[in-house]
């Protein structure tokens, strides 16, 4: 007896349409047709997936251009029984909308050609052949190498678009990252941070593992750690902002003075336009042992030879260039010129300038150096120097201590009550200016005193000696003897007579004289008879 599927196969058999296709030609044969039909139905989308798992998958996950399609029959679409060349997928590529597979085409995935994703190295198992649409995965690295070797997210559309794998540099957000981009930070290459490294043959960027704790990870600390971490000063947004007032006293070099006054590029200024951080950090590297370092040598190194090298702070401190700290004590000790009674109330500037020019440097400390010679030069040395300290002091002019006995004329008596210009009335010019004469000034009494005796005690040169009979306590004061110091000796009756009784008054063409000699020495002289 013959079973009764049996027979209904048998029948199906005696009317079936043709020869399978390639894929399904395996199925041949009577003992398979219920693989695929139903006994008297036809076939079922159940019967389908039996064998067809990776699209029942697919649907079961809702994934896939079949997930859309699940209620119609599998068979309106993929035809049997047309002979082993059959296609039984047919449809035009161009007209397919993708997005009914639940992956939209979007940016440069729009422009590729089926074939550059549906290929077999992107397939995911190795039943899957060229030729299906089937076996890809829909994430970016199913098709794409992870250039960042596992460092970053899976997703890769966390950080880039379809559009271009570069974009991802403008619409990657870094705040969502560990370290957080502000102020410069915002404008600097990506690749200035994270540098290129090699796994085997490929090369990739670093991400992860990168040390940012502290600023000097990346920045050189020209400072080498002596004001601590960057940031307690500093900010993002220029090395030069600093967000404390920074304490300079810090440094090899404490601010006092004027200095405190100063904005930092007044000092720090060695590279005008920064470009780099290299730059900036040269403008600190800058000598500070001397003033002269920063400033010019206003005295045009005539200090160089002093035990500070001329440096500024020998003489002056922070203050102000006008605080001179060199006093009249150091003045006194460290020259050779020595600072006494009116020259202490003297400004420097009153010595130390010649012609509007800045002098410190004394060839010879002698008076005329400063102050004019008001004797004309009358009493210069061989050399031309003259010594007014010889004659003045420092206490004024006026004040003398000019001894007139060491000279050739020897002041005694009434001539110590005589003003000066009673016999220095002669009067030099010597470069259109006019002087006392002192110098060679005549010693003859004559030359001051008129000569009553109307020359008759003139002796061969024609000068008269007043000293041999008067002093100079005064002219009635005489030290005449007539015993002694004439031809003719007062004796007797003659001690008694009156000078005039002998030396009488006579007439002359340039007045009255007594008349001395010569006079008779005899006694008929004066006696008649």
């Amino acid at each position: 007896m013959f079973n009764f599927t049996y027979i209904i196969l048998l029948i199906l058999l005696q009317i079936s349409p043709g020869k399978l296709s390639e894929s399904h030609k395996n199925l041949e044969g009577v003992d398979n047709c219920l693989k695929c039909h139903a006994v008297a139905q036809k076939i079922t989308n159940d019967k389908c997936l039996n064998c067809h798992t990776e699209i029942k998958n697919l649907i079961s996950n809702e994934k896939g251009y079949h997930y859309f399609v699940k209620d119609e029959n599998c068979a309106n679409c993929h035809k049997e029984h047309f002979g082993r060349n059959f296609k039984l997928v047919n449809f035009d590529e161009k007209s397919f909308d993708h997005n009914l597979t639940k992956f939209k085409l979007e940016g440069a995935h729009a422009k590729l050609k089926c074939s550059s994703c549906h290929n077999q190295k992107f397939f995911k198992g190795e039943k899957y052949k060229n030729g299906t649409f089937l076996g890809l995965g829909t994430k970016c690295l199913d098709c794409h190498q992870d250039a960042h070797m596992g460092q970053l997210s899976q997703n890769c559309l966390e950080c880039h678009t379809f559009e271009k794998w570069d974009l991802a540099l403008k619409t990657f957000n870094h705040d969502k990252a560990r370290f957080k981009l502000t102020g410069l930070h915002k404008n600097v290459n990506c690749y200035s941070c994270h540098p290129k490294s090699k796994s085997g043959n490929v090369l990739f960027t670093v991400f992860k593992n990168l040390i940012f704790s502290s600023c000097s990870n990346c920045h050189n600390d020209f400072h080498k750690g002596k004001f601590g971490e960057c940031e307690k000063c500093h900010s993002t947004t220029g090395w030069q902002n600093l967000k404390i007032k920074f304490d300079h006293n810090l440094t090899d070099y404490k601010l006092d003075g004027m200095h405190n006054l100063l904005k930092c590029e007044k000092c720090h200024n060695k590279v005008k336009k920064i470009k780099n951080e290299s730059d900036y950090i040269s403008n600190f590297k800058i000598r500070h042992k001397l003033c002269l370092d920063c400033h010019t040598d206003y005295h045009g190194g005539v200090f160089m030879k002093r035990k500070s090298k001329g440096d500024c702070s020998d003489c002056h401190n922070t203050s102000g260039f006008a605080l001179i700290t060199f006093t009249t004590t150091r003045h006194n000790l460290e020259t050779r010129f020595k600072l006494t009674d009116s020259h202490l109330t003297i400004p420097c500037f009153k010595c130390h300038r010649i012609n509007n020019t800045q002098n410190f440097y004394w060839i010879n400390l002698l008076c005329q150096s400063c102050h004019i010679d008001n004797h004309g030069n009358q009493f210069a040395n061989d050399k031309g120097e003259t010594y007014c300290e010889r004659c003045h002091k420092t206490t004024k002019w006026d004040d003398l201590k000019f001894n007139h006995n060491e000279t050739k004329f020897k002041l005694d008596g009434k001539h110590n009550q005589v003003p000066c210009n009673k016999c220095h009335y002669e009067k030099l010019t010597v470069n259109n200016f006019q002087f006392v004469k002192y110098v060679n000034t005549p010693l003859e009494c004559e030359s001051c005193h008129k000569d009553i005796h109307l020359g008759q005690f003139a002796s061969n040169n024609s000068y008269t000696d007043c000293s041999r009979c008067h002093t100079p306590e005064g002219w009635k004061e005489l030290k005449f003897n007539h015993n002694t110091d004439s031809k003719f000796k007062l004796t007797g009756a003659h001690e008694k007579l009156e000078c005039q009784k002998c030396h009488k008054i006579e007439n002359s063409p340039v007045g009255n004289f007594t008349r001395y000699k010569p006079l008779p020495i005899n006694c008929e002289g004066c006696h008649a008879g």
